[in-house]
């Protein structure tokens, strides 16, 4: 007779719920419902929770008792505030393992606080993916403060943990997700189904990546989230469509934050660059032919802060001159704040060039939005003379720009012959939106010069800052439009 396994042998705290509901009255209030249910439907059920929580629900009648060994998909969440012991967390998760009877899995998901000296946790827990042909694998490892783990991921052979060599060939895999965990094949790499690849907190070298990318011949999407090492990206295989970069950190071994960090892309469909990297300039080396969507929102706070800022306009309008160049054809393109800054900048100062391809344009404002912005968006919009929708999303907090971007710019109108006022541009949404004067004039502006406007939607600020609206909406309203087919909306 086997075993039963209740979240008492790892949560102490829900014994008090298990004992105050006997599996006989349980019966009676839920027994109608559950009885005309058949088993597959209440396993699906089960897949959507977490397995301490499909384990729980052994409370609710007899028959649920051991459906939960029958899920395909297996997440284990020990996050440090609510589980203080990993020791009984990983017990659990071994006695789970031990009672699970379903032959194939869709997902087993691991998320954790590192612990020292668990390898053999690890290891047992990864080699029961691959046996049970997980064709998802995400292996979460959370840095722990006590560890000392920010800065220990950098540094080169110091990983929290070091992948089996059996997970490198793995046929089935088709999404992995690895987070503070060491990629060091020793022979080739065997992913032949991988569509989905993400490494957080990972050291790189281009000859890693190459073997990653050889043996992934159907690998769509890659991610690289606070990644350091890597000098080059080389990212030529024609399966990739999407690319996402975000935080690069300077190692100390010969990695100097004056350096570029080389991105080749060529086929990518969308490329998103988001975070610091470090004071490095990122650079696109060709010309993704194949671009529809870019998003980029990256920060150089590094150099503010060690040298002037000054310097740091300087990084960022030298990195946005050079992906420009190279992403101008992009029919959907977002831009952060930094990003945003400086091609206004540039463009008013005649050092851009260039015209943009958008159809679509995001703002993403994680500043407060002052006067000078919205002349700003006039510049933007001025180089993008397809656009047929624009949101911008204004900053929930009243947050004051880390870098000064000296105002000198300032028009004694705002320019009312842009080529997508007068020809493109449907749609626009504000979103976050708080009443202040000079927000409500760009509006007005708007409605007064966009021709083919259809929509404009007014979201106000739920953080509490976004006043009464009750005046500008009778404003808007009553305000002349452009346009004869212009809806304002707000909510």
């Amino acid at each position: 007779m086997r075993k039963r396994l209740t979240l008492n042998s790892y949560n102490s705290e829900s014994s008090t719920t298990s004992s105050s509901i006997s599996n006989d009255d349980s019966d009676k209030i839920f027994g109608d419902l559950i009885s005309s249910l058949p088993d597959s439907i209440i396993v699906h059920i089960l897949s959507f929770l977490t397995m301490d929580q499909a384990v729980a629900t052994g409370i609710l009648s007899k028959r649920w008792n051991y459906l939960w060994t029958c899920v395909p998909n297996m997440v284990y969440s020990h996050p440090l505030w609510k589980h203080p012991s990993f020791t009984r967390f990983a017990e659990f998760i071994n006695h789970t393992l031990a009672l699970h009877s379903c032959l194939k899995i869709n997902s087993f998901v691991v998320n954790f606080n590192y612990v020292s000296n668990c390898y053999e946790y690890f290891d047992l827990w990864v080699r029961f993916a691959i046996r049970n042909k997980a064709e998802e694998l995400r292996l979460v490892l959370i840095m722990n403060p006590a560890e000392d783990g920010r800065r220990r991921w950098v540094k080169k052979g110091s990983y929290n943990y070091i992948l089996p060599p059996k997970l490198y060939s793995n046929s089935g895999l088709r999404k992995l997700e690895l987070s503070l965990c060491g990629i060091a094949p020793n022979s080739l790499i065997s992913w032949d189904s991988l569509k989905s690849l993400s490494l957080r907190y990972v050291r790189l070298d281009e000859y890693v990546l190459y073997k990653i990318l050889l043996g992934s011949p159907k690998l769509e999407y890659l991610e690289l989230n606070n990644f350091t090492g890597i000098k080059r990206l080389n990212i030529r295989t024609a399966s990739v469509k999407k690319l996402v970069l975000r935080d690069y950190y300077c190692d100390d071994v010969g990695d100097s934050d004056q350096s570029e960090l080389k991105i080749s892309c060529p086929n990518v469909r969308a490329l998103e660059i988001f975070g610091s990297f470090g004071g490095k300039t990122c650079r696109l080396t060709d010309h993704p032919v194949s671009l529809v969507d870019a998003n980029l929102d990256f920060t150089l706070h590094e150099i503010c802060r060690r040298y002037s800022k000054f310097t740091a306009l300087l990084k960022c309008q030298i990195m946005v001159q050079g992906l420009f160049e190279r992403l101008q054809n992009a029919e959907k393109l977002s831009l952060g704040t930094w990003v945003f800054k400086a091609v206004s900048k540039m463009e008013k100062d005649g050092l851009l060039g260039l015209t943009l391809a958008c159809k679509s344009l995001l703002l993403n404002l994680s500043e407060s939005a002052d006067r000078e912005d919205l002349y700003r968006i006039v510049n933007v919009l001025e180089i993008s003379p397809n656009l047929e929708a624009l949101t911008i999303i204004m900053s929930s907090a009243n947050r004051p720009p880390f870098c000064d971007w000296k105002k000198r710019h300032w028009y004694p109108k705002l320019k009312g012959s842009l080529n997508c006022l007068g020809q493109h541009l449907k749609i626009v949404r504000v979103i976050n939106y708080v009443e202040k004067a000079h927000e409500s004039e760009f509006l007005k502006y708007l409605l007064e010069n966009a021709q083919m406007l259809e929509e404009m939607i007014v979201e106000v600020s739920k953080s509490g800052g976004g006043g009464d609206i009750s005046q500008l909406k009778q404003e808007l309203l009553s305000f002349p439009r452009a346009s004869n087919r212009a809806m304002i909306l707000f909510s």
